[in-house]
């Protein structure tokens, strides 16, 4: 008998407040109006990613998530704010739509950069491309009605969607099921340093 151990998605994430998520959602409906061709995130799968980490082992994601408490523990609590709209790829041809992250104090780049340090010390490979903060708000699956969908991401852009308090980081599951990906938290590393100090 197969005694391996299943393997599992994983990623880093920071999640949401509610305020962002209604107000994402309804930008989201909008778009959808348009009939273009999206697979758009569902609201309460709405997040920041920080980290993918591919397929892991039960295991490993301990390990992980002790690496996790290591780096947060001294962390302050810090703001940031979801602004902007936009799409990564060209206006022909956009691949991802996201709402943009105004991070001030880098913070969501060094939790990054710390875990990812941790993590490739663990043997585990990581994708080697620039960490670029953002909500993915959808994915393009074909070009039929891009232009108009362009247009209106174009019409939004610098609209403000709320801030967000960045006192936890989560390491989540993701089973894809057909009607989406569900996602669930493995581990809650929360940032412990105090706000009155630092944050």
């Amino acid at each position: 008998m197969n005694t391996e151990p299943a393997s599992l998605r994983a990623f880093l994430a920071v999640g949401l407040n509610a305020q962002v998520r209604r107000k994402l959602s309804a930008l989201q409906a909008e778009w959808r109006k348009l009939g273009a061709r999206v697979s758009w995130v569902r609201p309460e799968n709405l997040h920041i990613t920080l980290l993918f980490l591919g397929d892991i082992f039960p295991a490993q994601a301990e390990d992980i998530g002790r690496q996790l408490d290591e780096v947060t523990a001294s962390l302050h609590p810090f703001g940031i704010q979801v602004d902007d709209v936009g799409w990564f790829g060209s206006p022909r041809s956009p691949r991802v739509i996201w709402a943009g992250i105004r991070d001030e104090r880098a913070g969501l780049t060094s939790i990054h950069g710390r875990i990812s340090q941790r993590i490739r010390a663990m043997g585990i490979g990581l994708e080697s491309r620039e960490f670029r903060g953002h909500v993915t708000m959808g994915r393009v699956r074909s070009a039929k009605g891009v232009h108009e969908l362009t247009s209106a991401i174009a019409s939004a852009k610098n609209t403000q969607h709320g801030g967000v308090l960045v006192d936890r980081v989560l390491l989540m599951k993701s089973d894809l099921t057909p009607p989406g990906p569900h996602y669930s938290v493995l581990h809650e590393s929360l940032l412990k340093g105090d706000t009155a100090n630092g944050g």
